[in-house]
């Protein structure tokens, strides 16, 4: 089947995906840069998506529940932004991009309350598993930066609760809106969040050092906020139609997974981050523990 092909487009497009975001992280630093890099990066992905969106069909389905729905996600995209590049630099990638995955608890708790899902004991120690793993990473980001300061917990647990709510606005998207293209919520969250990118980029223009600090970015940054967008994109988009079609079971390991797996060889091998004992321990138990969160 087609989606099938889709889950393993997505798992390549990992791969230039953390090398962008991992290079980027090195560059992107400061206020002015955050803002402009953002406003770039977002608004790129947003006129994509527009595009895709008028292809389909246009703006059919639109109304103030898909703008709030798509608000909630522009805001948690925008927050990703910072917290997912500042964990880059103070952690090992790997741990960086399993607290990204660890999100997957806060779809799992505002289902509760929103979808009626409740959670399983089986749940529970899923959960108790995926914090004896960020234990054991923890651990080996320790050992290979020297060490793990508050403000990297702190990073860490803000990628893990920004990526959270994204996830939660996907989720509320299909389940309130079934019949909206998924081209709608990609065109308003990222338009969104890109324009709040600008808003917040006004103030940091009016200094004149600080236009001289954006300037001054080099020009490969927005050849990676390029490349970022598209791939941003697409992983949305081949995720929301493969997960119309393949079960959990599958869709899952492959997708959220497959990403930590690639990330940690993309760690090992491009940027030299020996992989421990410790360390495949910990990506290991993982992701078995988010597998379980989510398929029971």
């Amino acid at each position: 089947m087609l989606e099938y092909l889709y889950l393993f487009i997505i798992l390549f497009l990992r791969l230039p995906q953390n090398l962008f975001n991992k290079r980027t992280s090195g560059i992107v630093s400061g206020a002015p840069a955050y803002f402009a890099y953002g406003a770039y990066r977002y608004l790129l992905s947003g006129g994509m998506a527009l595009i895709l969106l008028l292809v389909g069909g246009g703006f059919t389905g639109f109304s103030l529940k898909a703008l709030a729905i798509s608000a909630l996600g522009a805001a948690a995209l925008g927050s990703n932004l910072y917290f997912g590049l500042e964990a880059l630099k103070s952690g090992a990638m790997v741990l960086a991009s399993m607290a990204g995955s660890a999100g997957l608890l806060l779809p799992c708790i505002f289902g509760i309350f929103l979808f009626d899902e409740p959670m399983s004991l089986i749940q529970l120690a899923g959960i108790i598993l995926l914090i004896f793993s960020g234990w054991l990473l923890i651990g080996y980001s320790k050992e290979l930066t020297g060490s793990c300061t508050f403000r990297t917990l702190m990073l860490l647990l803000g990628s893990m609760l920004s990526n959270g709510l994204t996830m939660v606005a996907q989720k509320m998207f299909s389940k309130y809106l079934p019949e909206v293209s998924v081209s709608m919520f990609s065109f308003l969250a990222f338009g969104l969040v890109g324009v709040g990118m600008c808003v917040g980029l006004i103030p940091q223009a009016v200094r004149k050092e600080h236009r001289g600090e954006i300037a001054g970015l080099p020009k490969k940054l927005w050849w990676y906020g390029a490349g970022l967008s598209v791939i941003l994109l697409l992983i949305n988009q081949l995720s929301t139609i493969a997960a119309r079609v393949i079960p959990s079971a599958i869709m899952f390991p492959i997708n959220d997974g497959g990403a930590t797996i690639v990330t940690a060889l993309t760690a090992a091998i491009v940027f030299k981050e020996k992989l421990t004992a410790k360390s495949v321990l910990g990506l290991a138990l993982g992701i078995t523990a988010l597998i379980v969160i989510n398929l029971c």
